[in-house]
């Protein structure tokens, strides 16, 4: 029965090793051991003995095929126990069937092949590179790509390979953000200009939290100290952060200096000086005068300090200082001229009236005199139609002040009558 099985066998396969004999003949010149078989002789349970494999590299010519059967026949027994005893692991060859598994930069490949064996063998697996003897990957990123594994299971007698395609992915990676800290000064602007990219070239948005929530701030003149400002780039899947400082270094005002004006006084007057002050970061303010002004900004004047000055008013916070000129006009002190009083007058209707002032001045000065009112002169000869009361004025002008007087002046009209 056995026998009639291994001749079966050999029917079938004369009818395909016909195609492989010259490669066959070429083969056994290079002393190469080749063997083509069959899918079908591979089949559920098809395993070839040691005398198959003979037959496949020695074909057996259609002269000698009698003889062989004839040999084969007596020596069955004996292969059979030779075969059992001593024969390699048989190698089979199938052709790839290719799986494909997909895989994120990161992810652990994991192959677990389950086997079948008809003969009860045990079975073991290896792999090819990248995997490990186990069947593991851990992938890292950088590892994109495809590669093609060989997976190879053995019975100790015969091997199968089949190729499995692992194709790794790109792990999204988040966009980088690159930025210095900012360092300004109170009152400029602050403009954050931070350089993202993506690895994967996607869109990215920034956002910007903490002390600015957008990429321009104008400072103010209270902004002075250290601030941090986080800066989020965002392709729509991951993010990155970068949190930078920013130190707005204080600025300091000058101070404000008004209220001041020009002054003209006399020898003898006090002069005062009062300036308004003021701070726009609220620092203590000092003020300081030149001379002849003392430290509270007074002068007292006296005779022989009339001409023209001009002072200096200077206000400073300690570090900056604002000043402003002033001038001051001290007037020579001038004595008004005196005119002696003069008693009221009373004329009768026809007789003159001659006012003759006595005028002094105490600086010296060459007084003029005046007179109007009912007098523009320094006498007058009344009528009758001056008669009632009458005032006049004099004045006396030296120049510099005028001194007035007036005086009273009553005309009278005598009564008539005859005898």
């Amino acid at each position: 029965m056995k026998k009639k099985i291994v001749l079966a066998v050999l029917f079938i396969l004369t009818i395909f090793l016909i195609g492989c004999v010259s490669n066959i003949e070429k083969q056994q010149k290079a002393n190469e051991d080749l063997v083509c078989i069959p899918k079908s002789a591979l089949q559920k349970g098809g395993v070839l003995n040691v005398s198959d494999i003979e037959s496949l590299i020695n074909p057996v010519n259609p002269a000698a095929e009698k003889k062989s059967a004839q040999i084969n026949a007596v020596n069955t027994t004996a292969a059979k126990n030779e075969t059992s005893a001593t024969s390699p692991a048989t190698i089979v060859t199938n052709p790839a069937t290719t799986i494909t598994k997909a895989y994120t930069e990161g992810d652990t490949v994991q192959l677990t092949p389950k086997a079948t064996d008809g003969d009860k063998d045990t079975v073991t697996f290896s792999y090819s590179a990248p995997l490990n003897k186990e069947g593991k990957w851990q992938t890292k990123a950088g590892d994109a790509g495809e590669y093609v594994i060989n997976v190879t299971a053995s019975d100790g007698k015969s091997t199968v390979t089949k190729q499995v395609k692992i194709i790794v992915q790109r792990l999204n990676q988040p966009p980088t953000i690159s930025i210095e800290d900012v360092v300004v000064k109170e009152g400029e602007t602050i403009e954050l200009k931070p350089k993202v990219s993506d690895p994967e070239l996607k869109e990215v948005k920034v956002y910007y939290s903490g002390w600015m929530d957008k990429a321009t701030k104008t400072t103010t003149f209270t902004d002075a100290g250290t601030y941090i400002v986080t800066i989020t780039a965002s392709d729509g899947e991951k993010s990155a952060f970068k949190n930078i400082t920013v130190i707005v270094r204080n600025v300091n005002r000058a101070p404000v200096l008004s209220g001041l004006i020009d002054i003209t006084a006399k020898e003898g007057d006090l002069v005062t000086l009062k300036p308004v002050v003021s701070d726009p970061d609220q620092d203590a303010v000092s003020v300081n005068y030149t001379k002849p002004l003392n430290k509270d900004g007074q002068w007292q004047t006296k005779k022989g300090d009339a001409g023209n000055y001009e002072v200096k008013v200077a206000a400073t916070d300690g570090d900056q200082i604002v000043s402003q000129r002033v001038k001051i006009i001290i007037q020579i002190l001038n004595h008004p001229p005196v005119i002696e009083k003069i008693q009221d007058m009373l004329v009768q209707v026809g007789e003159t009236v001659t006012l003759n002032p006595v005028i002094s001045d105490a600086d010296g000065d060459k007084v003029v005199i005046t007179f109007s009112g009912w007098m523009t002169t320094s006498t007058k000869t009344t009528a009758s139609n001056d008669a009632g009361k009458h005032i006049v004025t004099i004045t006396a002008d030296d120049g510099k002040e005028k001194t007035m007087m007036t005086v009273n002046v009553e005309v009278n009209s005598p009564p008539e009558f005859e005898i």
